[in-house]
């Protein structure tokens, strides 16, 4: 019986492969419905939802999620960012989705992240507060950027399941294709 599985990643990640899961649940309905005898590794894992989706898909397979970028150390962290996003939705409250935040309010949204006890992830905070898919790499970097609104409406769902049963790995995807 298939699992429920997610559709997206429970985190921002850019280029994460939402858009391919139409086409990889067809190449996975042709592997034999056990499965139990095959090995399916996600060499170029990200957020880790091609894993997910095929080990929900086919739960006897053996699925190997190479998770390079450490996109599970940030799943655990989910509950900061929840903190952080309901003081930073306060702050641009009112602010039409999408506008550009007027230097007062961006002043205010910058103590708070710098103030911010808990966890932060600069990935997380772009697609909250930069325009389009522009991303920061360093705090510094996003600081120094024009804040938007693009702050969730809604907490992120704890994914606490969304690894469960897959074999996590870090290694250079040459390795690991070479083991496999």
């Amino acid at each position: 019986m298939m699992q429920k599985y997610h559709s997206t990643a429970p985190l921002p990640f850019v280029g994460q492969k939402r858009y391919f899961i139409k086409h990889f649940t067809k190449v996975l309905s042709q592997i034999p419905a056990d499965g139990k005898h095959w090995t399916i590794v996600d060499v170029f894992g990200g957020s880790g939802l091609l894993a997910h989706v095929a080990k929900r898909i086919k739960p006897q397979a053996r699925v190997i999620y190479n998770d390079y970028d450490n996109y599970s150390d940030r799943l655990r962290h989910i509950p900061d960012y929840n903190r952080l996003r309901e003081q930073i939705a306060q702050i641009v409250g009112g602010i039409p989705k999408g506008s550009r935040l007027d230097p007062e309010r961006t002043r205010s949204v910058q103590q708070t992240i710098t103030n911010f006890q808990g966890h932060i992830d600069v990935r997380v905070l772009s697609s909250w507060l930069l325009f389009s898919a522009k991303q920061a790499n360093s705090l510094e970097q996003l600081l120094g950027f024009e804040f938007y609104n693009k702050v969730r409406q809604s907490p992120y769902s704890i994914a606490a399941d969304y690894l469960d049963g897959l074999e996590i790995t870090q290694q250079d995807y040459n390795l690991l294709m070479a083991e496999h």
